[in-house]
């Protein structure tokens, strides 16, 4: 994350628990900005190693920066979501108790804020961040919206994530099966206040596929941009599809390889 993208937007507050940056990393990045600015309408602004990417109003929505140094060449380009959490040294401390992994210890990006890299029990990867401000990410077109696990083992995923950061849990059903709501601590769920995001298992016809973190997109209209995806060099995993009573949402990758979801609220 680059400090310019963590301090130009008056955005909301941000809320511990809850995701606050999505971050591709790739291996072509100048590739990666041209295929969202051109499917979104992002415009960059690149400092250096990084491209922040914005929305038409100017607001970051996320950023974009090479393959960290040392990843292996089979650890496809991914996005990565960033957790709020009180005190990143606490948190980072407790991870392998819990049955998770450190991949990388806490450490200050100047003027940014305090990060380290874990994986989950499960093996999908995340961000634990607290930043210099309280700034929390915008809302709207164009902005990240909604967040997924995608899990081999959703009960293991739960009981981290419930130790870690005091996450409670929902489940729903789904006609591809139950969906798990996770909910900050001071969450009312009957007033649908204060959702961190949501789980999903991993069903054994998506083939081979590792527990990651899914980062969806608000967009106007899922089929009109999800039809330029494939022409822009992307690739369709899941057409446009309703979930009941919620909104639409699709599936796919962008030409370098990480995946994502677009997402529009039922009208």
């Amino acid at each position: 994350m680059s400090s310019s993208a963590a301090s130009t937007s008056s955005a909301p507050v941000r809320t511990i628990g809850t995701f606050c940056w999505h971050e591709l990393h790739t291996r072509d990045r100048n590739r990666a900005a041209e295929f969202y600015g051109q499917l979104i309408g992002w415009t960059t602004s690149s400092q250096g190693p990084y491209t922040g990417l914005l929305t038409g109003t100017g607001a970051y929505a996320g950023g974009i920066m090479d393959m960290p140094a040392g990843v292996p060449e089979q650890v496809p380009p991914h996005w990565v979501v960033y957790l709020s959490v009180d005190d990143v040294d606490a948190s980072a401390a407790r991870v392998a108790g819990l049955g998770g992994k450190l991949l990388a210890p806490p450490h200050d990006v100047p003027n940014v804020g305090r990060m380290c890299t874990i994986a989950d029990p499960t093996g999908a990867t995340l961000q634990l961040f607290k930043g210099v401000s309280n700034k929390g990410p915008e809302s709207g077109p164009g902005t990240f919206c909604w967040t997924e696990l995608l899990t081999h083992d959703p009960a293991k995923a739960k009981s981290f994530y419930a130790a870690l950061v005091g996450w409670t849990t929902t489940t729903m059903p789904l006609p591809t099966g139950e969906y798990t709501m996770f909910w900050t601590p001071d969450a009312k769920p009957e007033e649908m206040k204060g959702c961190a995001g949501g789980m999903m298992k991993i069903a054994e016809e998506w083939g081979p596929m590792p527990s990651c973190w899914l980062s969806y997109i608000h967009v106007e209209d899922v089929d009109a941009t999800a039809s330029k995806i494939v022409p822009l060099g992307g690739t369709l995993f899941c057409p446009p599809t309703d979930i009941p009573g919620i909104g639409r949402f699709a599936v796919a990758s962008d030409p370098t390889g990480g995946m994502f979801a677009l997402y529009m609220a039922k009208r």
